[in-house]
């Protein structure tokens, strides 16, 4: 099947660790196709990195800018992206980068939001592939022929398991998981728990965690400042941890 034939090129804004983990995944597919990257930490040499302005000039374009940038940026492409154009987010919250793009995206650009619950440490632990992982997606406002070509090759080239579903939604939900397993994750890094000869099944599990999770100290506060269901569902982590506390002094 010849996925994404209407996107002519690719653009990836950003090369931190989701975007070199999509560059791997998308230039072994499309070896025809031209895929540019926009990255401020490697030089421009017209062959894979290339400026903001030419990586904007490709008919699929997707942001891979934590979280806090991202508004930045996207008022920045939004002077010169062409109409027709189909811009795809990937961020861990969903409400904010939807809101940024529907108010800084002209109406010709097709604007459709993602989160791929996966990154460089789960596709490690998932034997280098993306078969059978998680990846939530919504059309915010987009032509309905490019949404399904997109929805095809990530379900079918990919073989994700995708999710339709709305930004609120997501984010209500990602606040309850998500979330709170990057800040767990955190807290354990911060204990700096090594292997040891009486290890529990449990004890590997939580090793293997934080090196799934990554701890992403910065992921993790963007998604509190960011996601508004966050805030509340810390405040109860929080609550439970200091009443379990209690429990253990009796």
């Amino acid at each position: 099947m010849n996925f994404l034939k209407s996107f002519d090129s690719i653009g990836i804004i950003g090369y931190g660790q989701f975007g070199r983990v999509l560059y791997d995944i998308l230039k072994p597919r499309f070896p025809e196709k031209k895929i540019k990257i926009s990255s401020r930490s490697n030089r421009i040499d017209q062959k894979k990195f290339f400026s903001l302005e030419d990586t904007v000039d490709s008919d699929f374009i997707i942001p891979c800018v934590a979280i806090r940038a991202f508004e930045e940026v996207i008022e920045e492409i939004s002077k010169f992206i062409k109409t027709g154009a189909t811009t795809m987010d990937v961020n861990s919250v969903k409400l904010h980068p939807v809101e940024v793009m529907e108010k800084n995206l002209p109406q010709g650009v097709n604007i459709i939001a993602s989160h791929p619950m996966w990154g460089a440490g789960t596709i490690k632990h998932n034997e280098n592939s993306t078969k059978n992982l998680n990846m939530v997606l919504w059309n915010v406002r987009s032509d309905e022929n490019k949404y399904k070509e997109i929805k095809s090759f990530l379900e079918d080239d990919l073989e994700l398991n995708l999710t339709e579903m709305d930004p609120d939604e997501h984010d209500r939900l990602s606040a309850k998981f998500q979330f709170l397993t990057q800040v767990s994750a955190q807290v354990y890094k911060s204990l700096g728990l090594q292997e040891t000869d009486i290890d529990t099944k449990s004890a590997i599990l939580v090793r293997e965690l934080i090196e799934i999770v990554q701890a992403d100290k910065d992921l993790t506060k963007d998604m509190y400042v960011f996601n508004p269901y966050c805030k509340k569902e810390l405040e109860l982590m929080d609550k439970y941890y200091s009443e379990f506390k209690e429990f253990l002094k009796l």
